[in-house]
């Protein structure tokens, strides 16, 4: 009994082992530590990528207003280019009908009657060439191509500018709202991975456009004048008819697209900034260290976090107007700053985006978000 008492007093009292026992714990809490450290540094990873997807989709929204805003000054410019030329050409074009049928009117004279004769086929050919190029400017290529144009940029840019947004924030691997989406195979995803409003929010629709509606809008664009008729007195109806054809002389009532909303004095008039969100919450971490120990409990390897991101970007600088030409300045393409349009988008704080809505809302945002 002695014995054992003395082995037993002997065994506590050796400290041997004692330092493999606190290495034990604390390597225990060292690997937690890293594994900790593991998940936060991945966690920031894709909270950057996030806000990349954010930023992308928000920029690529107003990169395309800005191409829209930018498309619509050149079919202004290049209709008012067409039009002006379609007047000239129409101009001379009436000139030599009024000689074609002067001579005519002369080719029964006898003996000089077929020299008359043989004019007025020259002037008619002249009058047709010039005639044609004017119709066919005025009244195909303008209201036809360019005319239609104008339109799908004011209605389309915004649609493009969604999709646009939505594929960039698709491949910054933001998650589709709901999880809901369809692969489009080369075209990308079709689903909404970010969603943004304009401010106003009007702008999210349609680009600050509308038709001119002032007299003083118009009058480089409008012509009333009817000259058609001259075209179709001649008695030599090869001529008449392509006149016809080709709309020679017919008036015109084409309006430019002009911004809504400013003065046209140099003031930059764009779309409003406009907000995007983007999110994760459907695995966005793999198989992290944490996740292996997750997985004896629930079978998932994959974390579920909820994680956003807000960006705000504008289309900015520029205006459009009928036509980029001052009275008196240089050539219609040639424009002066902050005439016409250059637009482009840049990145701008949240706080100022939504402050363009109300500034009291706008404050409050900037107290909250730093971005």
């Amino acid at each position: 009994m002695v014995r054992r008492l003395l082995i037993l007093r002997r065994r506590l009292g050796d400290e041997s082992g004692h330092v493999g026992v606190l290495m034990a714990m604390a390597l225990f809490v060292v690997v937690g530590m890293l594994m900790m450290t593991w998940n936060t540094a991945q966690l920031s990873k894709e909270k950057m990528r996030l806000q990349n997807a954010a930023d992308s989709a928000a920029l690529g929204y107003c990169v395309w207003q800005a191409r829209g805003m930018n498309a619509v000054q050149n079919i202004n410019d290049e209709m008012y280019v067409a039009l002006s030329m379609a007047d000239k050409l129409l101009t001379i074009a009436t000139g030599f009908e009024i000689a074609a049928l002067g001579c005519e009117a002369l080719e029964y004279i006898p003996f000089a009657g077929i020299g008359f004769k043989i004019a007025a086929h020259a002037f008619h050919i002249i009058s047709m060439l010039t005639g044609g190029m004017s119709g066919l400017l005025a009244s195909r290529i303008c209201p036809w191509i360019l005319k239609p144009l104008g339109y799908f940029y004011v209605f389309g840019s915004t649609a493009f500018g969604w999709w646009g947004a939505q594929q960039l924030a698709y491949r910054n691997r933001a998650d589709p709202l709901g999880n809901v989406s369809v692969s489009l195979g080369p075209f990308g995803r079709l689903g909404l991975y970010a969603l943004g409003v304009s401010f106003p929010v009007a702008d999210t629709v349609v680009l600050p456009l509308g038709r001119a509606e002032t007299e003083s809008e118009k009058a480089p664009w409008k012509r009333t004048t009817d000259s058609s008729k001259l075209f179709q007195t001649t008695h030599y109806s090869i001529y008449k008819n392509v006149h016809k054809v080709l709309g020679t002389g017919k008036p015109w009532a084409l309006v430019p697209w002009v911004s809504k909303r400013g003065s046209q004095t140099g003031v930059g008039v764009t779309p409003g900034p406009s907000v995007w969100i983007a999110h994760k919450y459907h695995g966005h971490i793999e198989v992290l260290p944490l996740d292996q120990w997750q997985k004896g409990f629930s079978g998932d390897w994959k974390r579920k976090m909820p994680m956003f991101a807000i960006a705000a970007a504008q289309c900015i600088s520029g205006d459009v107007v009928a036509h980029s030409k001052k009275p008196g300045e240089g050539a219609v393409n040639q424009r002066r700053a902050g005439f016409g349009t250059g637009a482009t988008a840049k990145l701008v704080p949240v706080a100022t985006a939504i402050g363009a809505l109300s500034s009291t809302a706008g404050k409050a945002v900037g107290k909250i978000i730093y971005h």
